[in-house]
């Protein structure tokens, strides 16, 4: 799971970037956030997600919190860009990021699997592409 959540950090500003300005057929943008309530850690998906001028995030609680108690159903909240876990936007029926749901997804096989997925609404997931930004500061050159 810390593969995915790392993944979707390195891939936000393909995010941001489509929220911004979405792609023909984009609809749906959701992002998962880390919530600390005491002793406590959840990750909640937050829908009709924005970011203001100054990058801090937005968004309305999308599901029934189970372990912490200072967020609810509902619930507009802000929180600090640096605890987005996970994004996913649904694009034509396809998943786009949703990396947790991936890694989630990978673990299961048959009618589990299929159960899984019935539980997604009928969206698409595939293998999926790669968002990330190119390494500007490497310049070593692979001459094999």
């Amino acid at each position: 799971m810390n593969w995915a959540m790392d993944k979707s950090k390195l891939t936000l500003h393909y995010f941001e970037k489509c929220l911004k300005e979405p792609k023909q057929g984009q609809q749906y943008f959701s992002i998962k956030v880390k919530i600390e309530d005491e002793r406590k850690i959840e990750h909640i998906w937050l829908t009709e997600p924005s970011f203001d001028s100054d990058g801090n995030l937005f968004g309305v609680v999308g599901n029934e919190p189970i372990d912490v108690k200072s967020v609810n159903l509902n619930q507009k909240i802000g929180i600090n860009k640096d605890l987005v876990s996970d994004w996913m936007i649904i694009e034509n029926g396809r998943l786009i990021g949703g990396y947790t749901i991936r890694a989630m997804r990978d673990n299961l096989s048959g009618q589990t699997l299929q159960h899984f997925d019935k539980g997604l609404g009928g969206m698409t997931v595939d293998d999926g592409e790669d968002y990330f930004l190119p390494n500007r500061f490497n310049t070593r050159r692979c001459y094999c």
